[in-house]
């Protein structure tokens, strides 16, 4: 059999299943397929407040992005982020990234092929980082310095790679997450920084799901589950 399917541009993901006769699902799967309109090709250095907020057009980060000099970077809703293999986005001192989506209309940040990419960074004082209604597939999300990083309603998957974490802080100012879910990745790990963690999900990690150490900071984890961890760890 075959099927004539429609596309909207940006992001669109299709559930695929095969029924018995008595209409049971024998098996399933999902395919997610990126409609590009347009394009627009970004790397450098961004020094005044910038949007990615097209749905009609995909943005391709293929080299390493730097937001300075007290920049926004805001990446909109259905916004669709394709970034090449170890390129990252960086806010530094006084600079922000923000990504805000919502139930309907999330932010994608994928990699080019099953090429991991590098990460979104929030690293200097003042620096942060907010992403809320977005997956994040293949890529780090990270805080350094004095940076502070908030997720919240948000996915975070697949990134098996033992030599990086998939969430890492090391002196952040604050690192909180709200209903994130994680899974299939090697570890997630906070130095030195204050933590809130609360109603996640994290599953499928292969080293420590959530490692988290501080001197004279707090550490609140409230709500959340671990599961379905690699056996052999």
């Amino acid at each position: 059999w075959s099927r004539t399917e429609s596309l909207a541009p940006g992001f669109n993901r299709l559930y695929i299943a095969a029924h018995d006769n008595t209409g049971a699902i024998l098996t399933n799967l999902i395919q997610d397929v990126v409609y590009e309109v347009n394009a627009q090709h970004v790397g450098g250095t961004i020094s005044a407040n910038t949007f990615w907020t097209n749905r009609n057009e995909v943005i391709h980060v293929t080299t390493n992005v730097s937001v300075v000099n007290g920049a926004t970077l805001e990446i909109g809703l259905d916004a669709i982020t394709i970034l090449s293999p170890g390129v990252s986005v960086t806010a530094v001192t006084n600079s922000s990234i923000t990504s805000i989506g919502n139930e309907l209309t999330r932010a994608y940040f994928l990699p080019t092929g099953s090429n991991a990419w590098g990460g979104l960074t929030a690293n200097g004082a003042n620096s942060s980082l907010t992403i809320r209604n977005a997956d994040v597939v293949s890529g780090q999300v990270r805080l350094l310095n004095g940076g502070t990083l908030l997720l919240e309603d948000m996915t975070i998957r697949d990134l098996p790679d033992l030599g990086g974490e998939v969430i890492e802080a090391v002196n952040g100012a604050a690192l909180t997450m709200r209903r994130v879910y994680m899974t299939r990745f090697a570890e997630g790990d906070s130095q030195n920084t204050p933590v809130l963690v609360e109603d996640c999900l994290l599953e499928g990690f292969l080293v420590d799901g959530l490692d988290i150490k501080a001197t004279n900071s707090p550490l609140v984890v409230r709500g959340t589950r671990l599961r379905k961890a690699d056996p052999n760890n």
